[in-house]
């Protein structure tokens, strides 16, 4: 049996012993996502009067904990409420608490000098949401969100669409913001900003409600494929035999993965979905954009899926299109077709 992402079904508590029996830790474990809005922020105004959870006054048991020290947001997580802004970053400013999660954490120690970037256009958001993974279990999870000045939300670290979308519902608080505070934080505009769409009459001009499309720009997902990994000689292999692929590994780093890319093809996109939220954030719309309402404009930089494999058989791949699936099996069957080679016994 050839190892593909619909014939993996084994125990989640079972390592496989032959890349035949390889898993699918998750099929995607997370996705970046930028939304296009027809809403004008007012950058400024959102940062300062947006409300952010007190997290001192949220910690359950009463927990003394001194929060300069706190390193990890783990360690918490479970306290915080649903949908809660937790942090705000713009024109080197910050409002709220500044967590990292455990990889940023080691990734910074390895670079003291690393320094968080602000930007005047956007307001990094960070925000906790609750969500059931596909074994019905709830969970929790930051993710980070860019919101530009013209309304587009780049979103990092969803699981899924829905936790996309439950993003900018949330955000439609801007509007009893604007009741308490007598601020105007944002108006709505009858056109999708960034984005031209050849049917303008798809946004009504009632200057209300919020429209949005959304475009999955990466897919990230883990897999372990069976077998520890000689990363040298699948280093060589990739090289000396395949046009297709590239590989790039530094064999003086220990702990280093191999990294593997190959090229997206160039018609190989997602669907864009467009949804509708009235005033006070509930969808009223929802549906695929067919291909001739709209016009994207597009990097003129080439894009490649990745794999990036470590030695104890971990592989993780990154990449964006329908095809995503197809160019994953392809890859381990490339994996298993040469096992006797890049085993490391």
């Amino acid at each position: 049996m050839s190892l593909t992402l619909e014939s993996t079904e084994t125990s989640k508590n079972t390592l496989p012993h032959t890349i035949d029996e390889g898993r699918v830790l998750e099929e995607y474990s997370t996705k970046t996502i930028i939304i296009f809005t027809n809403i004008i922020i007012d950058i400024e105004k959102f940062f300062k009067f947006m409300p952010i959870l007190d997290l001192a006054m949220e910690c359950k048991n009463n927990r003394k904990k001194r929060f300069k020290d706190l390193w990890h947001i783990e360690d918490i997580i479970d306290d915080i409420p649903d949908e809660s802004i937790i942090s705000m970053k713009w024109n080197n400013k910050t409002r709220g608490l500044i967590f990292k999660t455990a990889s940023v954490v080691r990734n910074t120690n390895k670079n003291k000098k690393k320094r968080d970037e602000f930007f005047l256009n956007s307001v990094t958001t960070n925000m906790i949401f609750k969500y059931k993974n596909k074994s019905g279990v709830f969970s929790k999870k930051l993710v980070n969100i860019k919101i530009t000045k013209t309304g587009k939300f780049q979103i990092t670290g969803c699981k899924d669409d829905d936790l996309a979308i439950r993003a900018v519902q949330f955000l439609s608080i801007m509007n009893k913001v604007q009741q308490w505070t007598g601020q105007k934080l944002f108006s709505v505009s009858n056109e999708i900003q960034n984005m031209k769409l050849k049917k303008q009459e798809n946004i009504p001009d009632n200057q209300k409600n919020i429209y949005m499309i959304l475009q999955t720009v990466m897919k990230n997902r883990n897999v372990h494929v069976g077998m520890n990994i000689n990363r040298t000689a699948l280093d060589q292999l990739i090289n000396q035999n395949y046009d297709n692929y590239i590989s790039i590994f530094d064999g003086t780093t220990s702990g280093a993965g191999v990294n593997i890319k190959t090229k997206v093809e160039e018609n190989d996109e997602e669907d864009l979905i467009f949804i509708g939220l009235d005033c006070n954030g509930n969808k009223i719309e929802s549906r695929i954009l067919e291909k001739g309402d709209f016009a994207v404009a597009k990097s003129k930089k080439q894009s490649y899926h990745t794999f990036l494999c470590f030695n104890g058989g971990s592989c993780i791949h990154s990449g964006k299109g329908k095809n995503m699936t197809k160019v994953f099996n392809d890859f381990l069957e490339l994996l298993q077709e040469h096992r006797e080679e890049i085993e490391d016994k």
